[in-house]
């Protein structure tokens, strides 16, 4: 599915049994798509907030911002909450510090749900949790 810049996308990402399944809608176009794929069992323990060039290779000029995040996890640990910065030697040439702006996160039951309303990451930023 295509999408434009300052497109908006919802985003639900779930994981039953062992096959992660992603959902996404544009809001503009009304067009939606659905990913799956097969984990094998693996643990999951890290949200990743990141910007992937385009299949030219190339970054967009301006932030994008993720708003109204709600993560869930399988125990409680107030740590869930707590952004941390990423290096991003992969994804950026001479191993760059990532930064990015993130409201404060909310945590519920003690670290066991996550509410961010907004994550805004630079051209080439990430950040993990």
């Amino acid at each position: 599915m295509d999408v434009e810049p300052k497109d908006v996308l919802l985003i639900k990402m779930q994981l039953l049994g062992s096959i992660w399944i992603q959902d996404v809608f544009d809001m503009r176009s009304g067009k939606s798509v659905r990913y799956q794929k097969n984990m094998e069992r693996q643990t999951q323990n890290i949200a990743e907030f990141a910007i992937e060039p385009t299949s030219l290779g190339l970054l967009p000029l301006q932030g994008i911002t993720f708003t109204d995040t709600a993560l869930s996890f399988s125990g409680s640990d107030p740590a869930n909450c707590t952004p941390q910065p990423l290096t991003t030697d992969d994804d950026t040439k001479g191993g760059a510090t990532a930064t990015a702006t993130t409201s404060t996160p909310f945590a519920i039951n003690n670290g066991e749900m996550c509410f961010i309303s907004t994550i805004t990451l630079g051209a080439s930023n990430s950040q993990k949790r």
